[in-house]
């Protein structure tokens, strides 16, 4: 979506602050954890908590906050994602709090 903004002419502010090393990190860290997945060793919980990780530390990251546009498109898509993101990742701490109650009643934590 970005690539088809641009290449309209709108104009983007702020991509800068995302040094390409902390991006290249988050994605590696994205790739080990859906290598992890598809070995088939990850549990709910880890799983959960891995999801959580990954969307909090794009929430924290400001993303949707920081970068600009003169498209209200981009505007309009980016609030969008940012509540989704959110509203998902209540969601998924939700479903691993529900795991890790049911792990300690069982005595598994």
């Amino acid at each position: 979506m970005l690539h088809r903004q641009l290449d309209k002419g709108n104009v983007f502010r702020n991509l800068g602050r995302f040094d390409l090393k902390s991006i290249d990190a988050f994605l590696a860290n994205i790739a080990a954890a859906i290598s992890e997945a598809e070995k088939g060793g990850v549990s709910h919980e880890t799983a959960l908590a891995t999801a959580m990780r990954l969307e909090s530390a794009f929430l924290e990251a400001h993303f949707y906050d920081v970068v600009k546009s003169d498209s209200e498109e981009y505007r309009v898509l980016a609030a969008r994602l940012a509540h989704a993101t959110q509203k998902h990742r209540k969601l998924v701490q939700e479903k691993w709090l529900a795991v890790r109650s049911e792990q300690s009643l069982r005595g598994g934590v």
